[in-house]
């Protein structure tokens, strides 16, 4: 079965609602996970969350914080459909328990020009996912944004606390 590294909102509520069927649950197995050498960014606008939302992009040195589970093919092939404007791509986590690498789906914008910030609820929907497998109580997300030059710019940052 593939796995899936997850960095946004992909969170397990959010992916219970779209993949989990009577026949085919989601499993309940994550891990934390990192992606060396690419940083998060927020890209594009989405309706949905009303501002920018996260991928991806290549950054020496630094690393994406996020989850690792399996899904079967055709959990895989169901999100697709909900990914629009990203793009599937092979890429090596880092399980930092086991300290091995495993080879993972992930989402990439396709378009990853920095138009807008992200709304506090998808910030909110991507600390939810962190927490899932971090347990850290407060987490400060720096927003990153890629300009037409290419260049990584600082956007801002956003931090937030957790009750447990």
């Amino acid at each position: 079965m593939p796995y899936l590294f997850s960095y946004g909102s992909n969170h397990t509520h959010q992916l219970r609602t779209r993949l989990e069927t009577v026949d085919e649950p989601l499993s309940p197995d994550i891990i934390p996970g990192c992606i060396d050498n690419y940083t998060l960014i927020f890209a594009g606008y989405s309706s949905r969350w009303k501002g920018g939302v996260a991928s991806i992009h290549p950054s020496p040195g630094d690393k994406v914080y996020g989850t690792i589970r399996q899904l079967t093919d055709a959990q895989l092939l169901r999100l697709d459909e909900y990914e629009a404007g990203y793009e599937r791509v092979l890429l090596y986590a880092i399980d930092p328990l086991s300290y091995s690498k495993i080879q993972t789906y992930v989402y990439i914008k396709q378009d990853s020009t920095f138009l807008h910030y992200p709304s506090n609820s998808y910030l909110h929907a991507i600390s939810s996912q962190l927490h899932e497998t971090a347990r850290v109580h407060t987490y400060t997300i720096i927003i990153r944004g890629v300009h037409e030059d290419g260049e990584i710019a600082v956007m801002g940052t956003w931090t937030a606390m957790t009750d447990d």
